[in-house]
């Protein structure tokens, strides 16, 4: 499923994030909070993310023959996968095998595993973003940060993490938190997106605080990639109730 990221300000649509869903023939959709873990335990995680990578290659390779207008996706990356030293053979491999421009692709990483001191974890983000993708810190704000560390990563984009959105219209120090992370963004340069945005109340203090780029329910739920091809190109009017559906 693809959950779309968008301008607050012109409601166009930017960039979609990839997000894996399980259809179990018996208990229906699960969750990845349900599945992921186990996942974890039983080291098949790095495979469940090549083949997730792969999934979501296909797709944007079946959108553009369709004649869609090909957004960039991002994809959530473990931190067992982001040590492994043939990372970015298997990515570039699948680039080439599907098509797909790599500027066209965010690789998605937790703080956590960003500051984590792996084997080939930081050699890799390097050589992923000399590869032309780019990368993404998400949840910002909940793991021990090492500002001096994340200032010298190749880091593009940081996600606001969806606990300091959840209450920001009436939390005083969530919206200084959020504050204090766009301040810093603009500092470095990268480009802010908060998560999980499900209000009009949300969009409209984030909107005050500077903040752009957003993603959440407030604008589509996660839809597929037939949805978005049989929209062409999914085009976002300014919402006007409190909350707007994607089709």
């Amino acid at each position: 499923m693809y959950q779309p990221i968008v301008n607050m300000v012109t409601n166009e649509v930017i960039s979609f994030e990839a997000l894996a869903r399980w259809d179990h023939k018996v208990r229906g959709r699960i969750a990845p909070a349900d599945f992921i873990p186990i996942a974890e335990s039983r080291n098949l995680i790095c495979m469940l993310n090549h083949q997730v990578f792969k999934k979501t290659l296909s797709d944007m390779r079946e959108l553009n023959r369709f004649g869609c207008a090909c957004a960039p996706v991002s994809v959530n990356i473990s931190a067992a996968t982001l040590d492994d030293r043939e990372l970015v053979r298997h990515i570039t491999d699948a680039l080439e095998a599907y098509e797909v421009d790599p500027s066209l692709i965010w690789l998605e990483l937790t703080e956590t595993m960003a500051l984590a001191d792996g084997s080939y974890a930081h050699e890799n983000l390097f050589l992923i973003s000399e590869a032309g993708i780019r990368l993404a810190l998400d949840d910002f704000g909940t793991g021990y940060s090492s500002l001096g560390l994340i200032k010298d990563l190749p880091i593009s984009r940081i996600k606001i993490d969806r606990s300091f959105v959840t209450h920001i219209a009436s939390n005083e120090k969530d919206r200084g938190i959020v504050e204090s992370i766009g301040l810093l963004a603009k500092a470095l340069q990268l480009e802010l997106v908060a998560e999980d945005i499900e209000t009009r109340a949300q969009v409209d203090f984030l909107s005050e605080l500077g903040i752009e780029i957003g993603q959440g329910f407030f604008y589509s739920k996660p839809i597929s990639a037939r949805q978005i091809r049989d929209g062409g190109y999914i085009d976002i009017s300014p919402p006007k109730k409190e909350s707007l559906a994607l089709p």
